[in-house]
């Protein structure tokens, strides 16, 4: 009866039918059987504690029963359903011991696999395991054991225990048949863990065990932090051996590097080249199009490609992202000059500074620009009063060279002409025409679209660094920095 109630799924009440047979029949032959089967049954609705109780009760009661090796067994399990670890993996291994060879003992090892795991102790199961004369467990079997349960604690984000069970592997299997899967997994694991130099390491032995999966991987990271050292070119090197067969996220991202190095090291021909293969990827993000163009706009320029510097410029000119479209504007005003084309130069300069007034770096650029033209187009009155204007408003130190070297210019000038300084003029003149409309020297920045650098870096990023846009308002608003052209 209590087993047809097991069949049909009414487990409480073959435990009532069982529990009736020890009353009401004590000296039954099925005691024993129905001893182990309500204790079984117990452990099946989860009610562990209860079946743990039944199962020692059985044991002390029928010591040399068949089913006290399942009895065992079964409550190594509900020791580990409990919680009590420790009991769980006594009991398992009491099974080995006392019943070597059986069916139950091989269970026994297997099982005993989580509950080492569970304790964090899978190298001391795996010695246990290789010190039992008849398991029969290859050593490819020990292998994935300890892989898997330092890739289960890595997918739970239990870094502590995943970077425990890594290096355990490391230590047991230096050549194992997951040596390369452990190498990666470990180096994220500590980069999540904060641990980036460690994390530094494990990359650098992926990378040394050669082609394979995740190859790609170390290799960026690699370069990219020798690029956050300052040693390009052994950035450099690590970023140029990703190619087309490489994951498309890390060979674009590698590429935006490889443009800020040859950038860095002043390498305009490189900056081009690369510049023009970001370009020319469609999935390029938004960003590093903008940042691309600029840094090939300014390339050009360097080398005197004044046409194709032009046509960089005016399209970030054309479509304003903050800071780019300021410098944009300068420089397209700038190279106005430098064709002679001298009005049309301030006329651009007055036209920038009013799209894009937040930016105090190409702003100043700006009006020394525009000295720079009013003494082409022999206006001294006008330059010597921007002059003042730029003398009185400058916001860094570094200024006062170029206003000393322009003033002298100016002098020279007003000699040959022999023409009044502005001081001697009409009062105010000048500023009337030019200056009532300028913006103060102390707005604030406009608030530019923020660029990021890729993943990652999304973002999650991947890892801290500033946005394109921040850095190139970090570039622009340097007052140390000494642009040759001008």
């Amino acid at each position: 009866l209590a087993n047809c109630l097991g069949l049909l799924g009414d487990d409480q009440e073959k435990i009532d039918v069982l529990m009736k047979l020890k009353n009401t029949h004590p000296d039954s032959r099925y005691l024993a059987e129905a001893a182990y089967e309500r204790a079984n049954t117990l452990l099946k609705l989860d009610k562990s504690e209860e079946a743990l109780l039944d199962f020692s009760q059985f044991r002390q009661a029928h010591p040399e029963h068949p089913l006290v090796r399942m009895a065992l067994l079964n409550e190594g399990l509900a020791f580990r359903n409990t919680g009590a670890l420790e009991n769980a993996a006594q009991r398992l291994k009491e099974v080995v011991e006392r019943y070597p060879a059986t069916q139950e003992a091989t269970e026994a090892i297997s099982f005993a696999r989580l509950v080492y795991s569970d304790l964090g102790q899978i190298d001391q199961y795996i010695d246990w395991v290789e010190s039992i004369d008849f398991a029969d467990v290859q050593q490819a079997k020990l292998d994935s054991t300890l892989y898997n349960s330092a890739f289960e604690a890595y997918a739970l984000e239990d870094l502590t225990a995943a970077n425990s069970r890594f290096v355990q592997y490391l230590e047991r299997f230096p050549t194992g048949l997951f040596i390369r899967k452990v190498r990666y997994y470990h180096a994220v694991s500590l980069e999540k863990a904060g641990q980036e130099d460690e994390a530094l390491i494990q990359w650098e032995e992926l990378f040394q065990l050669g082609a394979g999966d995740h190859r790609d991987i170390a290799v960026f990271q690699l370069g990219k932090r020798a690029f956050q050292d300052s040693a390009y070119d052994r950035s450099r090197d690590f970023f140029i051996q990703l190619g087309p067969d490489d994951d498309p996220q890390k060979l674009r991202e590698s590429r935006f590097y490889l443009l800020r190095i040859a950038d860095l090291q002043q390498d305009a021909e490189a900056v081009i080249g690369i510049a023009n293969t970001i370009l020319a990827d469609e999935k390029t993000p938004p960003d590093q199009i903008t940042y691309a163009l600029l840094l090939r706009a300014r390339a050009r320029f360097d080398l005197d490609r004044l046409p194709e510097a032009a046509s960089d410029f005016q399209q970030l000119y054309d479509h304003p992202k903050g800071v780019s479209a300021a410098e944009a504007g300068y420089h397209l005003a700038r190279i106005l000059f430098m064709d002679s084309e001298h009005q049309r130069s301030v006329e651009k300069v007055y036209e920038s500074m009013e799209r894009t007034p937040g930016f105090p770096k190409w702003r100043e650029e700006c009006l020394f620009l525009l000295v720079q033209n009013f003494i082409a187009l022999d206006d001294l009155f006008q330059a010597e009063y921007t002059l003042d204007f730029i003398e009185e408003n400058t916001l860094g130190e570094g200024n006062k060279e170029r206003i000393a070297e322009l003033r002298d210019h100016l002098k020279e000038k007003q000699e040959e002409a022999n023409e009044p300084s502005a001081s001697e003029g009409e009062e105010g003149a000048f500023k009337s025409l030019y200056l009532n409309d300028l913006p103060s020297i102390e707005l604030p920045e406009e608030e530019g679209e923020e660029l990021s650098i890729g993943p990652g870096e999304t973002g999650e990023e991947e890892d801290g660094e500033a946005s394109l846009e921040e850095n190139l308002t970090k570039e622009a608003n340097n007052d140390e920095d000494d642009d040759e052209q001008n």
